[in-house]
């Protein structure tokens, strides 16, 4: 997850444009949900093809078993999505201590 933090923020600084970037961490039903949120210039998902960045973030993700969900339209910044299933015994899951 580290490293898709890494590549998600190095995208925005290469290409966004963005004056907000935000990083969060949530889980909600034994799932970690990394969301990357940018108010910059945006892109055609449909139209842009996959760089290594992309490429890199969708292979880490994959061998976390996650998914990768990218929503973004020109002009209206880009949020990226990955979702992590949580082991039910591991430290990562919020236990109210």
């Amino acid at each position: 997850m580290y490293r898709i933090v890494q590549e998600g923020l190095q995208n925005c600084n290469k290409y966004a444009e963005a004056d907000i970037i935000k990083v969060e961490f949530k889980s909600k039903n034994n799932i970690l949900i990394l969301t990357i949120e940018d108010d910059g210039i945006g892109f055609n998902t449909n139209k842009t093809k996959n760089g290594i960045g992309l490429y890199n973030i969708e292979y880490r993700a994959k061998e976390c078993k996650g998914t990768v969900t990218i929503k973004s339209a020109k002009g209206e910044g880009t949020v990226l999505t990955i979702k992590v299933p949580i082991e039910p015994n591991s430290n990562l899951q919020n236990n109210d201590i």
